[in-house]
């Protein structure tokens, strides 16, 4: 979900730019012009860095000056399960598991102690054993060292992962445990030179120093990849050939 100054932003954009096409527009918020807004305020609010729980709540949307002049409409069908395909006891399992996701957005679900805690299901626990990382893959992945071809195998399962090590540390494993050659592509990582030369700059920031750094939005140093594992892209790199945000 966006942060509340991006709808603000579009909100006093608009006014200033309609208002040489209509003087009323100026008064109107977006300016006279119809905006719509998807999304679940169960599901993941803006991401403040280092914020705290109030400072979330106050960049939501319904923080805003905004609020007050948007329509609410709900949608009460679950589209995906009136298409599940499985047996009336999968789709009875379906049909709970989705019921207990809206009483957690909705504050109904038991707590424990009267508590923020919310009780997890039995079935729904996955126990870390003595190994945490092989322990999510195998279960997630089940029969991987036979399937690992299998483009509607892999399609169909996914870890989240909340930081960005996690992540690494998941993909680094699971490559371990693929049968095949693996090749490693590295960045050129060297400093820029100044207008006034810096003695002994290359001693203040060493390649190896300047290997370990890691950014957002940025690739790290080691790029590892395997023959017929899936890549998949994060940004749009080339449109027209087809190498946009979610590519694989």
């Amino acid at each position: 979900m966006t942060h509340k100054h991006c709808s603000e932003a579009l909100d006093k954009s608009l006014r200033d730019m309609l208002r040489f096409t209509n003087e009323v527009a100026e008064h109107r918020p977006f300016g006279g012009m119809t905006v719509v807004l998807g999304g679940d305020f169960r599901q993941i609010l803006p991401v403040i860095p280092k914020g705290k729980r109030e400072h979330i709540i106050s960049a939501s949307i319904k923080r805003s000056y905004l609020w007050k002049n948007f329509e609410e409409y709900r949608l009460t069908e679950n589209m995906r399960l009136n298409s599940f395909e499985g047996s009336p006891e999968e789709k009875a399992k379906t049909t709970e598991f989705a019921n207990w996701i809206l009483n957690i957005g909705d504050g109904t679900t038991t707590t424990i102690d009267d508590e923020d805690w919310v009780s997890i299901p039995e079935d729904l626990i996955l126990h870390k054993g003595d190994d945490p990382k092989a322990s999510i893959v195998n279960n997630t992945y089940p029969e991987l060292h036979n399937k690992y071809t299998d483009r509607t195998y892999l399609e169909e399962r996914a870890i989240l992962c909340p930081r960005n090590e996690t992540v690494d540390q998941i993909n680094t494993y699971i490559m371990s445990q693929i049968p095949r050659e693996e090749v490693t592509y590295l960045s050129s990582d060297t400093t820029c030179k100044a207008m006034s030369m810096v003695e002994d700059e290359d001693m203040l920031y060493p390649t190896e120093f300047l290997n370990s750094l890691t950014f957002f939005g940025i690739p790290d140093h080691e790029l590892r990849l395997k023959i017929v594992l899936p890549v998949m892209l994060m940004r749009n790199i080339n449109q027209s050939a087809g190498l946009c945000n979610g590519t694989r």
